[in-house]
């Protein structure tokens, strides 16, 4: 193919979908292959924070969906966003085909920006809110519930020394914050 092809080959395209080819055959919904347009993104992942409304977001039976809101702090909570919701248009565009990065691509972008969503929740009634996206950081780790100030309460049982800690991501800030909630 690449000697007696009719047009020069693309070498980068091809590689890339060698790549491709070769994670999809693993058939592990937890294995990606990171071109490294979408680097970026990951790195930005991986050290905690992020310009964005603040959701999880996944593809699910061709669709984007609304995982959670990070967290009650977060512009897609205060929008209203429900875990499960159909992220059906991103800024005008039909999210029919998207991959969860091109989602992501376009509803992270600078402080202070806005972005406009149409939503479907799971009874659906749709909205179209329009969030103004804001600094977010992961949470790294979380306990078992929330106190009256809405911080992470992570002991259990006092007399024991019995504690609960969830490790929600590997990133930069994960072993400071493990150390501190431990």
């Amino acid at each position: 193919l690449v000697r007696h092809y009719v047009e020069e080959p693309d070498n980068k395209a091809l590689q890339q979908g060698a790549i491709r080819g070769m994670i999809e055959a693993f058939k592990d919904p937890y294995t990606d292959y990171l071109p490294p347009e979408s680097l970026v993104q990951f790195d930005q992942q991986t050290r905690g924070s992020f310009s964005g409304i603040g959701a999880e977001i996944d593809k699910k039976d061709g669709h984007i969906i609304i995982i959670t809101p990070l967290d009650e702090q977060t512009p897609a909570f205060q929008a209203g966003l429900l875990p499960g919701d159909i992220v059906l248009e991103i800024d005008g565009k039909s999210t029919e085909g998207f991959s969860t990065q091109e989602a992501v691509k376009l509803i992270t972008g600078l402080e202070g920006t806005t972005v406009t969503l149409k939503i479907r929740h799971a009874d659906g009634s749709e909205i179209n809110p329009v969030i103004k996206r804001q600094r977010i950081r992961i949470p790294t780790v979380k306990g078992f519930r929330r106190d009256d100030q809405n911080q992470w309460i992570y002991l259990l049982d006092s007399k024991a020394g019995v504690g609960y800690v969830r490790l929600m991501q590997f990133s930069d800030p994960a072993a400071i914050d493990l150390r501190k909630a431990v």
